[in-house]
């Protein structure tokens, strides 16, 4: 059994992140032997980094039981898919913050990327480049969902072969 956690990371009180998720949550469940976690940032509040030691230190000590319940997902899980928002040409706040909380928890972790927006890449990249730096093994390809062309701007599908196309791709890898 693979288990996979999947992060929303958009906390909006109105987003696409909820279509998506159930449009992800579909796909891997109808997959034998996975087994999905989703942990929604929007739900489980983490605080902004404020630990006087990184996570990388050897002394770093957390303080907050979210954060444990997030480091916990993370480190029991195979494989971590990421919903991916495009906020101002790089990723939501709340996504940057919940991967700096962790470190150890993400080495070797091969992460999956789900994005959607415009059809632009800046998220994609800027994610790409934090997660090597914190030796996360992002999957390829990247499972880029298009408004207006795969799917609608409340997160819901659009074109649903495009849909299932790019997220069997992006899941074939990361479930390998």
């Amino acid at each position: 059994m693979k288990k996979i956690t999947v992060l929303v990371p958009s906390v909006r009180e109105t987003r696409a992140a909820d279509k998506v998720l159930e449009t992800v949550k579909a796909e891997l469940e109808a997959r034998e032997g996975v087994e999905v976690n989703v942990v929604d940032l929007k739900d489980l509040q983490l605080p902004f980094f404020d630990n006087p030691k990184s996570p990388a230190d050897a002394s770093f000590e957390n303080r907050h039981d979210s954060v444990k319940v997030w480091g916990d997902a993370v480190k029991n899980s195979d494989g971590v898919v990421m919903l991916t928002p495009e906020h101002n040409h790089s990723i939501s706040a709340s996504q940057k913050n919940a991967i700096d909380w962790l470190f150890a928890e993400w080495t070797d972790k091969p992460v999956a990327l789900v994005a959607y927006n415009w059809g632009t890449t800046h998220a994609i990249d800027h994610l790409g480049f934090v997660l090597k730096k914190i030796g996360a093994k992002q999957i390829s390809p990247v499972a880029h969902l298009d408004f207006m062309q795969e799917i609608n701007l409340d997160g819901s599908v659009l074109d649903q072969a495009r849909v299932d196309e790019k997220l069997s791709a992006t899941f074939d890898e990361l479930l390998k």
